[in-house]
């Protein structure tokens, strides 16, 4: 979420130097229980990646250049009809979301203009301004024309605190995206497959802290 000086937008580092890349706060790594976790910090007043978007963001995309069976494409992507099966799996926890909008996502698939899919954590505190402990799950296909919440088995939301762990794995096959988050003993998921808005077959996956919160349209500080 730092301004690169050529671009005028937000710094991207590429292999090989991402490698051994590391830049407190916003992308390092720091001790969890027995091995190391990747931290990724946006503050809301963050430099933007394009003029496409609203909010900043510390993430990982998915590139395919240079591996064997997979066109080197400008956009570096994949198809979700290419016969393959297209798999993330992320293990995380959010410490802290935004005030004002308290909502991340915490993992996508994108196409070159919109999100295929994305993981949306969205804070039990939204508009009362003050912080949140807790967040519920939103899956969201298709540009986000499809949106499910992950629920408990009788309709409840799936409310996760603070500092827990969850692990999202995103599944694509055929056509067909399917997110599963594993929590406390549990699973639940939800699956798409009609495609309207995005373009299937050139889609990569991202995994980070992209809020959705800014300074121009919330009021955060």
């Amino acid at each position: 979420p730092i301004k690169d000086d050529a671009t005028g937008w937000a710094k991207q580092i590429d292999q090989p130097e991402l490698a051994t890349f590391a830049l407190a706060p916003y992308f390092h790594t720091v001790p969890d229980g027995a091995g190391f976790a990747v931290v990724f910090q946006t503050p809301v007043d963050g430099v933007k990646t394009s003029s496409n978007t609203k909010f900043a963001r510390t993430e990982l995309r998915e590139e395919y250049k240079g591996v064997p069976g997979y066109p080197d494409t400008g956009n570096l992507s994949w198809s979700m009809v290419d016969g393959r099966t297209h798999t993330l799996t992320v293990v995380e926890k959010i410490t802290a979301l935004p005030l004002k909008h308290p909502e991340q996502a915490m993992g996508q698939i994108h196409d070159p203009n919109d999100d295929t899919f994305m993981l949306k954590a969205i804070g039990n505190n939204e508009g009362a301004g003050i912080p949140s402990t807790s967040y519920r799950l939103v899956a969201q296909f298709d540009n986000s024309s499809v949106k499910l919440d992950l629920t408990e088995p009788g309709g409840a939301p799936v409310w996760v605190p603070f500092d827990a762990y969850i692990t999202l794995t995103v599944v694509v096959k055929g056509g067909t995206c399917t997110a599963t988050v594993a929590h406390a003993g549990k699973t639940y998921s939800a699956q798409n497959g009609a495609w309207k808005t995005i373009d299937p077959t050139r889609s990569y996956f991202k995994a980070g802290n992209y809020i959705q919160s800014n300074v121009t349209n919330y009021g955060e500080a």
